[in-house]
Parts: structure tokens; C-alpha cells; sequence
């Protein structure tokens, strides 16, 4: 019976290595992170109204690209408009939850009641191709 709970547990941990270890696990988490990235730095430039610099991370080629995507000016009022901070929660941009939609969209939700859609690129980058305030 020992030996049986000794093969268990060696083999328990070598498929928990190998789920990291395996080419599309890692591809996967490594998208992830790519993509976090980019919606972190899109949302911390909206909350510094550094909006050149938001407007720099977005899909404006995309085929189907929301109407405020289409020049600085009009994002920068929409960013205005859908931006749910005030004096009290700047800097409070904490990623709440994030998931794929498809296999080209990730989607990241912040705390403060904040999504941000990113679509991968054809060069394997990601960009911001939708955001929105909503209610909780």
C-alpha cells in the first residue's frame, strides 16, 4: 500500500509538471501575461489622462473598430466619458478577473467595474479593441 501511495504522488506531481511544461500551456500563459500587460498599461494611462499614450495600445485597423477608435480626439472624449475614476479610486487599478473569449479576444475586468477587450494581432500582439464602464 505504501509503495501505491508513493507511485500516486510521483505521478500526480510529474502530470502537474508537465501541464506547465507542455508547449500550448505555456503558449497560453505566456499570452496571458502579454495581454494583461497591455491592459494594465492602456488602463493606467486613461487613469493618468494620458491619453496619446492609451490611444497608442489600440486596434484602430480592426474590421469591425468601434467609432471612437477612428482619431485621437474622439477617443479621448469617449475615454472621458467611460472612464469610471474620481479623486477617490485613482490608482486603484486592480485587474479583478480576466478570461479568453475566443482564441483572438481576452477580455480583463478591474475592480472599479472596468472591461477592457484585447484582440491578438496577426504579428502575435495584443491591442485594445473595445472598453467600458459598466455597473457591477
Amino acid at each position: 500500500m505504501n509503495n501505491f501511495i508513493h507511485f500516486a504522488a510521483i505521478f500526480s506531481f510529474s502530470i502537474f509538471l508537465y501541464s506547465f511544461s507542455s508547449p500550448g500551456k505555456t503558449k497560453d500563459i505566456k499570452a496571458q501575461v502579454r495581454a494583461l500587460a497591455v491592459a494594465q498599461k492602456f488602463v493606467d494611462a486613461i487613469n493618468e489622462s494620458r491619453f496619446s499614450d492609451a490611444y497608442a495600445v489600440t486596434d484602430k485597423n480592426a474590421k469591425i473598430a468601434p467609432a471612437w477608435f477612428l482619431n485621437l480626439e474622439v477617443f479621448i472624449e469617449h475615454a472621458k466619458r467611460e472612464r469610471p475614476f474620481s479623486e477617490t479610486n485613482l490608482g486603484k487599478s486592480k485587474i479583478e478577473k480576466f478570461r479568453f473569449i475566443d482564441s483572438k479576444t481576452f477580455s480583463v475586468e478591474f475592480f472599479f467595474q472596468f472591461e477592457v477587450r484585447l484582440c491578438r494581432q496577426s504579428s502575435n500582439e495584443w491591442k485594445v479593441c473595445y472598453f467600458q464602464a459598466h455597473a457591477g
